[in-house]
């Protein structure tokens, strides 16, 4: 049994659905003769996730020549101060989810820490840093409005993403349609009549997603001047090999 629970830690800390939801977005971006996009963690806590996307993008890059910027966006203190029910204060106190950001500045590459609240952090970054459009973001913020605070990414300027970008919410299990990520999504889908967030239905077809199938979506902009450009599936073509990293 111990040696079952450490190979699961192992398969979980290097995040191998990172790597696939990273080729898929830089096949679409290849297609569009985009040579380099964007991916983003939003609620990095001990590192792990940040370091197997920095990792995994590193791959991607060569696999498919498309150059891919990561950033982590995180408090570093803890999770903030919940606002109200949605934030799921019966689950989640102020201060969880500590980062050792010095622990984790030593750990990485080219990937770079964003410090901050991400209602306040984000639109600055988005408007100084102009980062290559974001073909990839995993969210794992809990709270209910860091969701929306992370899904403002998708306002306004069209040049900021892909016209569909894939996105991981790793807490949807521990809320509803009325609370946390997923009331995040739910408002997010409500409040868009062009932009809309919907399941990925293609990772339910590779057994190594297993439980996490359902925690992929992807944002379609209906109104990006390239959605409609044909760029096939790119799930259905990409090599199962390099999926599996």
């Amino acid at each position: 049994v111990a040696l079952v629970e450490i190979i699961l830690l192992i398969f979980t800390r290097t995040r191998p659905h990172y790597y696939s939801a990273l080729f898929e977005a830089a096949t679409l971006a290849k297609r569009l003769g985009i040579p380099k996009i964007s991916a983003m963690e939003f609620g990095v806590a001990g590192g792990a996730g940040l370091i197997a996307l920095e990792r995994h993008a590193r791959k991607v890059a060569r696999a498919t020549s498309v150059a891919i910027d990561v950033y982590g966006f995180d408090m570093v203190s803890g999770l903030p101060k919940p606002k109200d029910y949605r934030d799921m204060p019966y689950a989640w106190q102020e201060g969880y989810f500590k980062s050792d950001r010095a622990w984790l500045q030593a750990r990485l590459d080219s990937a770079r820490l964003i410090e901050g609240n991400i209602a306040e952090t984000l639109p600055a970054f988005l408007k100084e840093e102009q980062p290559a459009p974001v073909g990839f973001i995993a969210v794992d913020v809990d709270y209910y409005s860091s969701t929306l605070a992370t899904l403002g990414l998708f306002d306004g300027n069209h040049e900021r993403y892909l016209p569909r970008v894939i996105c991981y919410f790793d807490d949807l299990g521990n809320g509803n349609i009325f609370n946390g990520e997923h009331a995040g999504i739910e408002t997010f889908n409500q409040t868009n009549a062009t932009r809309k967030i919907a399941r990925h239905e293609s990772f339910y077809s590779d057994f190594i997603y297993g439980r996490r199938a359902p925690l992929f979506f992807t944002m379609h902009d209906f109104e990006h001047p390239r959605y409609s450009e044909y760029t096939g599936f790119a799930a259905h073509t990409v090599d199962q090999d390099r999926i599996r990293g």
